[in-house]
């Protein structure tokens, strides 16, 4: 519709038109299936075979109209103002649906929805007070000073209200056999408005701000039939819903989320400019109408918190502040620009004596090069290269049987729930430690609805994400990457409701669940044997440290002494949770059961690591064979509490003891696992100068779960090697001629043959006893051709075995072969 006025005039207004009809008639008679319909109205006259062809087709007809975004562009380079026209879009769409079938008399729909947005993206005035004096500029100390700014004005203003209207009408055809039973008609209507605002402000160039906000509305409707024409029926429809909107609607759901985010401005002092870091917040909170018929349940809140922080670490900046250690840096590049100095076309000759004195010069620049100690020895003291660390922290409070209503900003008057909650609020602090309990708190405010029937729980959930990472480069063609990570979650539940007998307040069966995983380091036992019995020495080493464990945890309780018949301490015997999960943890990472941390959630991240090493190519007795020949070792171990929650029998006090007479733990804990995986443990990856491929790997790895049910290790190792290998043919013709050609491409020829062996082990801690319950011996072999028949047809050519041999005799061996050809096709356009 836009073409109708004046490209200048900038005005766009998309339109979309649809009209449908279909009609379709019975061949045969619907109230008499087995009777064509040219024979079951064969007796009627005109009128009533026309009347009785209405009744019995279907008939559909469908009707819209749409505008979608109409809008005027900003012309000519105009100034954004506040009021300009060129904010807004609207849209609006109309459409309508008429049926009705032999069963149906009439079902009509009818849906309006309509939309206006405004959107101010105006530019913010940059203050810079410092900018302009001298003596600040001059000195790169004062950079901060410098460069401080703040912005006048938001970076960007949005408001969308949109309005979602639907009414149907339905009355099925009455029934002849049911006279006194005629039908009555159905409405369904629906009437939503829904608005979203937020704003985008730049504080600084490094602090900004975003906020977004929804409200969801429903805009109340007498119930029954809306028909302009009964004028009594449609006044009262009229001035109920005009009413309603000048109330803002009924409010069903409001949301908002709030994000900070701030680059530290480390980068302005020379003494930090080698580190970046940033931080975010980010809150959320949600407020959710109770049900039309269950007002008195009361309404539901929630709200959220995201804190993280990143740092990246250039230790190469760093140590480039020295000159000297920015010279052995460069060295290395300098060398290789020195190597690649060749002899450029067009170049003149030069004299013969020139040249022996440029490769005197050359050899002696080698020759120094080559022995400096002392540079060997500071490069070795700059093996940190970079190092990045990230803490994220998740958290979030939901409540039932909220009574206050949302009008500014999801807040009932500025007061309830208040704008610590809003903001993302929690009931504890940054190192978890709980400082309120926000349910109290609305309760003492008068907050709550005072029924018993709220079933649904008062939760808080709290994550906590810790990864650091670490590159080292000890010297040339050497990379070690060091990682280390922890995540801890623990949630709180509880049914806060109103207690009529005790005319109060109550927190009904409370409950704290969660999981834990830190990476540690299990080096000491990775390579540990068992004997013939399969017994392990670090099995034994788990039985001696409960008595160590026992007396640490009995001499720092007073309600714990020493029972010599047993050679435990009361309440910490051999049996206890808090006395064999930490011998478990001493035991399998080789530490002393005297130094081991009794409380498995205060375990410290330790480091895995990847080691690379790829410089052996570029040796001369290797350099002559192989194009490239890559040493590789790797390590993860972790430690990891699949669940938790509290025990119900706790006594706070300390002194209650179950049948074994041992202190009923706090904390519940099912089921710990160590998992230690070096994959490779040993590798190499190898390229010969005539292009052969060579793969070894040997891999090692081993799970060891310790239950607390049953009070018995199942440890679980494996071991495998990997040989492969591999060759190119280049361009070679296929066979087969192919839409009139014989193609041309590479064949990619693949070998790998892996042996692996593993078994698994239960070892019952209260028996002392090792038995073999499973494990096998896997060989397999898995050959493939591939070849490139276009860039759209690949073939490929393979043959896998896989021979299982079992290693006790309850299980059968096994062996499973696929061959084949595969044909992929690309669909591209």
């Amino acid at each position: 519709m836009g073409k109708f006025l004046p490209e200048a005039s900038g005005v766009k207004v998309p339109m979309y038109v649809g009209f449908s009809e279909q009609i379709s008639n019975p061949q045969f008679d619907p109230l008499n299936p087995d009777i064509e319909w040219d024979d079951a109205t064969r007796n009627l006259t005109a009128s009533e075979r026309k009347e009785r062809l209405k009744q019995s087709r279907t008939y559909t007809r469908r009707r819209s109209l749409n505008f979608t975004n109409v809008r005027k562009d900003r012309t000519g380079g105009k100034k954004e103002h506040l009021w300009d026209v060129e904010n807004l879009a609207l849209s609006y769409s109309y459409s309508d649906q008429e049926f009705h079938d032999v069963n149906t008399e009439f079902d009509n729909q009818v849906t309006h929805r309509g939309s206006l947005a405004w959107t101010h993206s105006p530019k913010p005035i940059e203050v810079k007070p410092f900018n302009n004096i001298s003596f600040i500029g001059k000195s790169k100390w004062l950079k901060l000073v410098k460069d401080f700014n703040f912005n006048l004005g938001f970076k960007q203003l949005s408001l969308r209200t949109a309005v979602d209207r639907s009414y149907s009408e339905r009355l099925i055809r009455p029934n002849p056999d049911i006279v006194s039973l005629a039908p009555r008609p159905t409405y369904n209507k629906n009437f939503n408005w829904n608005s979203q605002y937020g704003f985008r402000y730049e504080i600084t160039k490094n602090l900004k701000v975003d906020f977004n906000a929804n409200n969801n509305a429903i805009i109340g409707e007498p119930p029954g039939r809306v028909d302009p024409k009964v004028k009594g029926e449609y006044e009262v429809w009229k001035d109920s819903v005009l009413t309603s909107i000048s109330q803002w609607g009924e409010t069903t759901g409001y949301d908002h989320t709030v994000n900070i985010t701030y680059n530290l401005p480390l980068d302005k002092l020379p003494i930090t400019d080698w580190i970046t870091a940033n931080t975010a917040y980010g809150a959320g909170y949600q407020w959710d109408r109770a049900p039309f018929t269950q007002d008195t349940l009361g309404n539901v809140i929630q709200n959220s918190q995201n804190l993280s922080i990143n740092g990246q670490f250039n230790f190469v900046n760093l140590y480039n502040k020295s000159k000297y250690l920015k010279k052995q840096n460069d060295k290395g590049k300098a060398s290789g620009r020195n190597q690649s100095n060749k002899a450029k076309p067009g170049d003149k000759d030069k004299p013969a004596d020139e040249k022996d004195k440029d490769k005197d010069k050359e050899k002696g620049k080698d020759e120094k090069s080559k022995i400096d100690p002392l540079g060997s020895a500071v490069r070795l003291l700059m093996s940190v290269r970079n190092g990045n660390f990230t803490y994220s922290q998740n958290s979030g409070i939901l409540l039932p049987g909220y009574s206050p209503r949302t009008n500014v900003i999801g807040m009932d008057n500025f007061t309830a729930p208040g704008f610590g909650f809003v903001l993302g609020q929690q009931n504890h602090d940054l190192s978890g430690a709980v400082v309120r309990d926000f349910a109290t708190q609305a309760a003492n405010e008068g907050w709550l609805v005072q029924t018993q029937s709220i079933f649904s729980p008062y939760t808080q959930t709290r994550t906590e994400n810790i990864n650091a990472r670490l590159s080292l480069e000890p010297f040339k063609s050497m990379r070690i990457e060091l990682s280390a990570n922890r995540v801890y979650s623990e949630n709180r539940s509880s049914f806060f409701r109103w207690n009529d007998s005790l005319g109060t307040y109550v927190n009904d069966s409370p409950r704290e669940f969660g999981n834990f995983s830190v990476s540690t380091i299990t080096w000491a036992t990775a390579f540990s044997k068992d004997d013939d019995n399969f017994v392990s020495p670090v099995f034994l080493e788990l039985l001696a440290n409960r008595a160590v464990i026992s007396e640490r945890l009995g001499s720092a309780n007073e309600l714990s002494y020493f029972v010599a018949d047993s050679g435990y301490y009361y309440g910490y015997g051999a049996g206890n949770q808090d006395v064999v999960i930490p011998s478990f943890l001493a035991a399998y990472t080789g530490k002393s059961a005297a130094k081991v941390k009794i409380d498995p959630f205060k375990q410290i991240p330790l480091p895995n690591w990847d080691v690379t090493y790829d410089g052996l190519s570029r040796m001369d007795p290797f350099k002559k064979w192989f194009r490239t020949f890559t040493l590789k070792h790797s390590y993860r171990s972790n430690f990891n509490i699949g669940t938790y929650q509290t025990n119900l029998l706790f006594d706070e006090e300390g002194g209650a003891v179950d049948a074994a007479n041992n202190f009923i733990p706090e904390r519940q804990i099912s089921v710990v696992t160590i998992t230690e995986v070096m994959r490779p443990l040993l590798g190499a990856d190898v390229t010969l100068q005539n292009s052969l491929l060579a793969k070894f790997e040997y891999n090692r790895d081993r799970n060891m779960s310790l239950s607390t049910s049953n009070y018995q290790v199942t440890e679980v190792r494996g071991k495998e090697f990997v040989f492969g290998t591999g060759y190119r043919f280049k361009n070679v013709k296929f066979p087969i001629e192919v839409g009139g050609t014989r193609p041309k491409s590479d064949l990619n020829l693949r070998v790998d043959v892996s042996i692996r062996e593993n078994n698994t082990v239960i070892r019952k801690i209260q028996e002392g006893q090792n038995q073999v319950t499973a494990g096998q011996n896997i060989t397999s072999i898995k050959c493939s051709a591939d070849y490139v028949i276009s860039q759209r047809l690949n073939v490929r050519a393979f043959y896998e075995r896989v021979v299982n041999k079992p290693v006790i005799s309850t299980s059968f061996p096994s062996a499973n072969s696929n061959i084949g050809i595969s044909l992929r096709f690309t669909l591209t356009q």
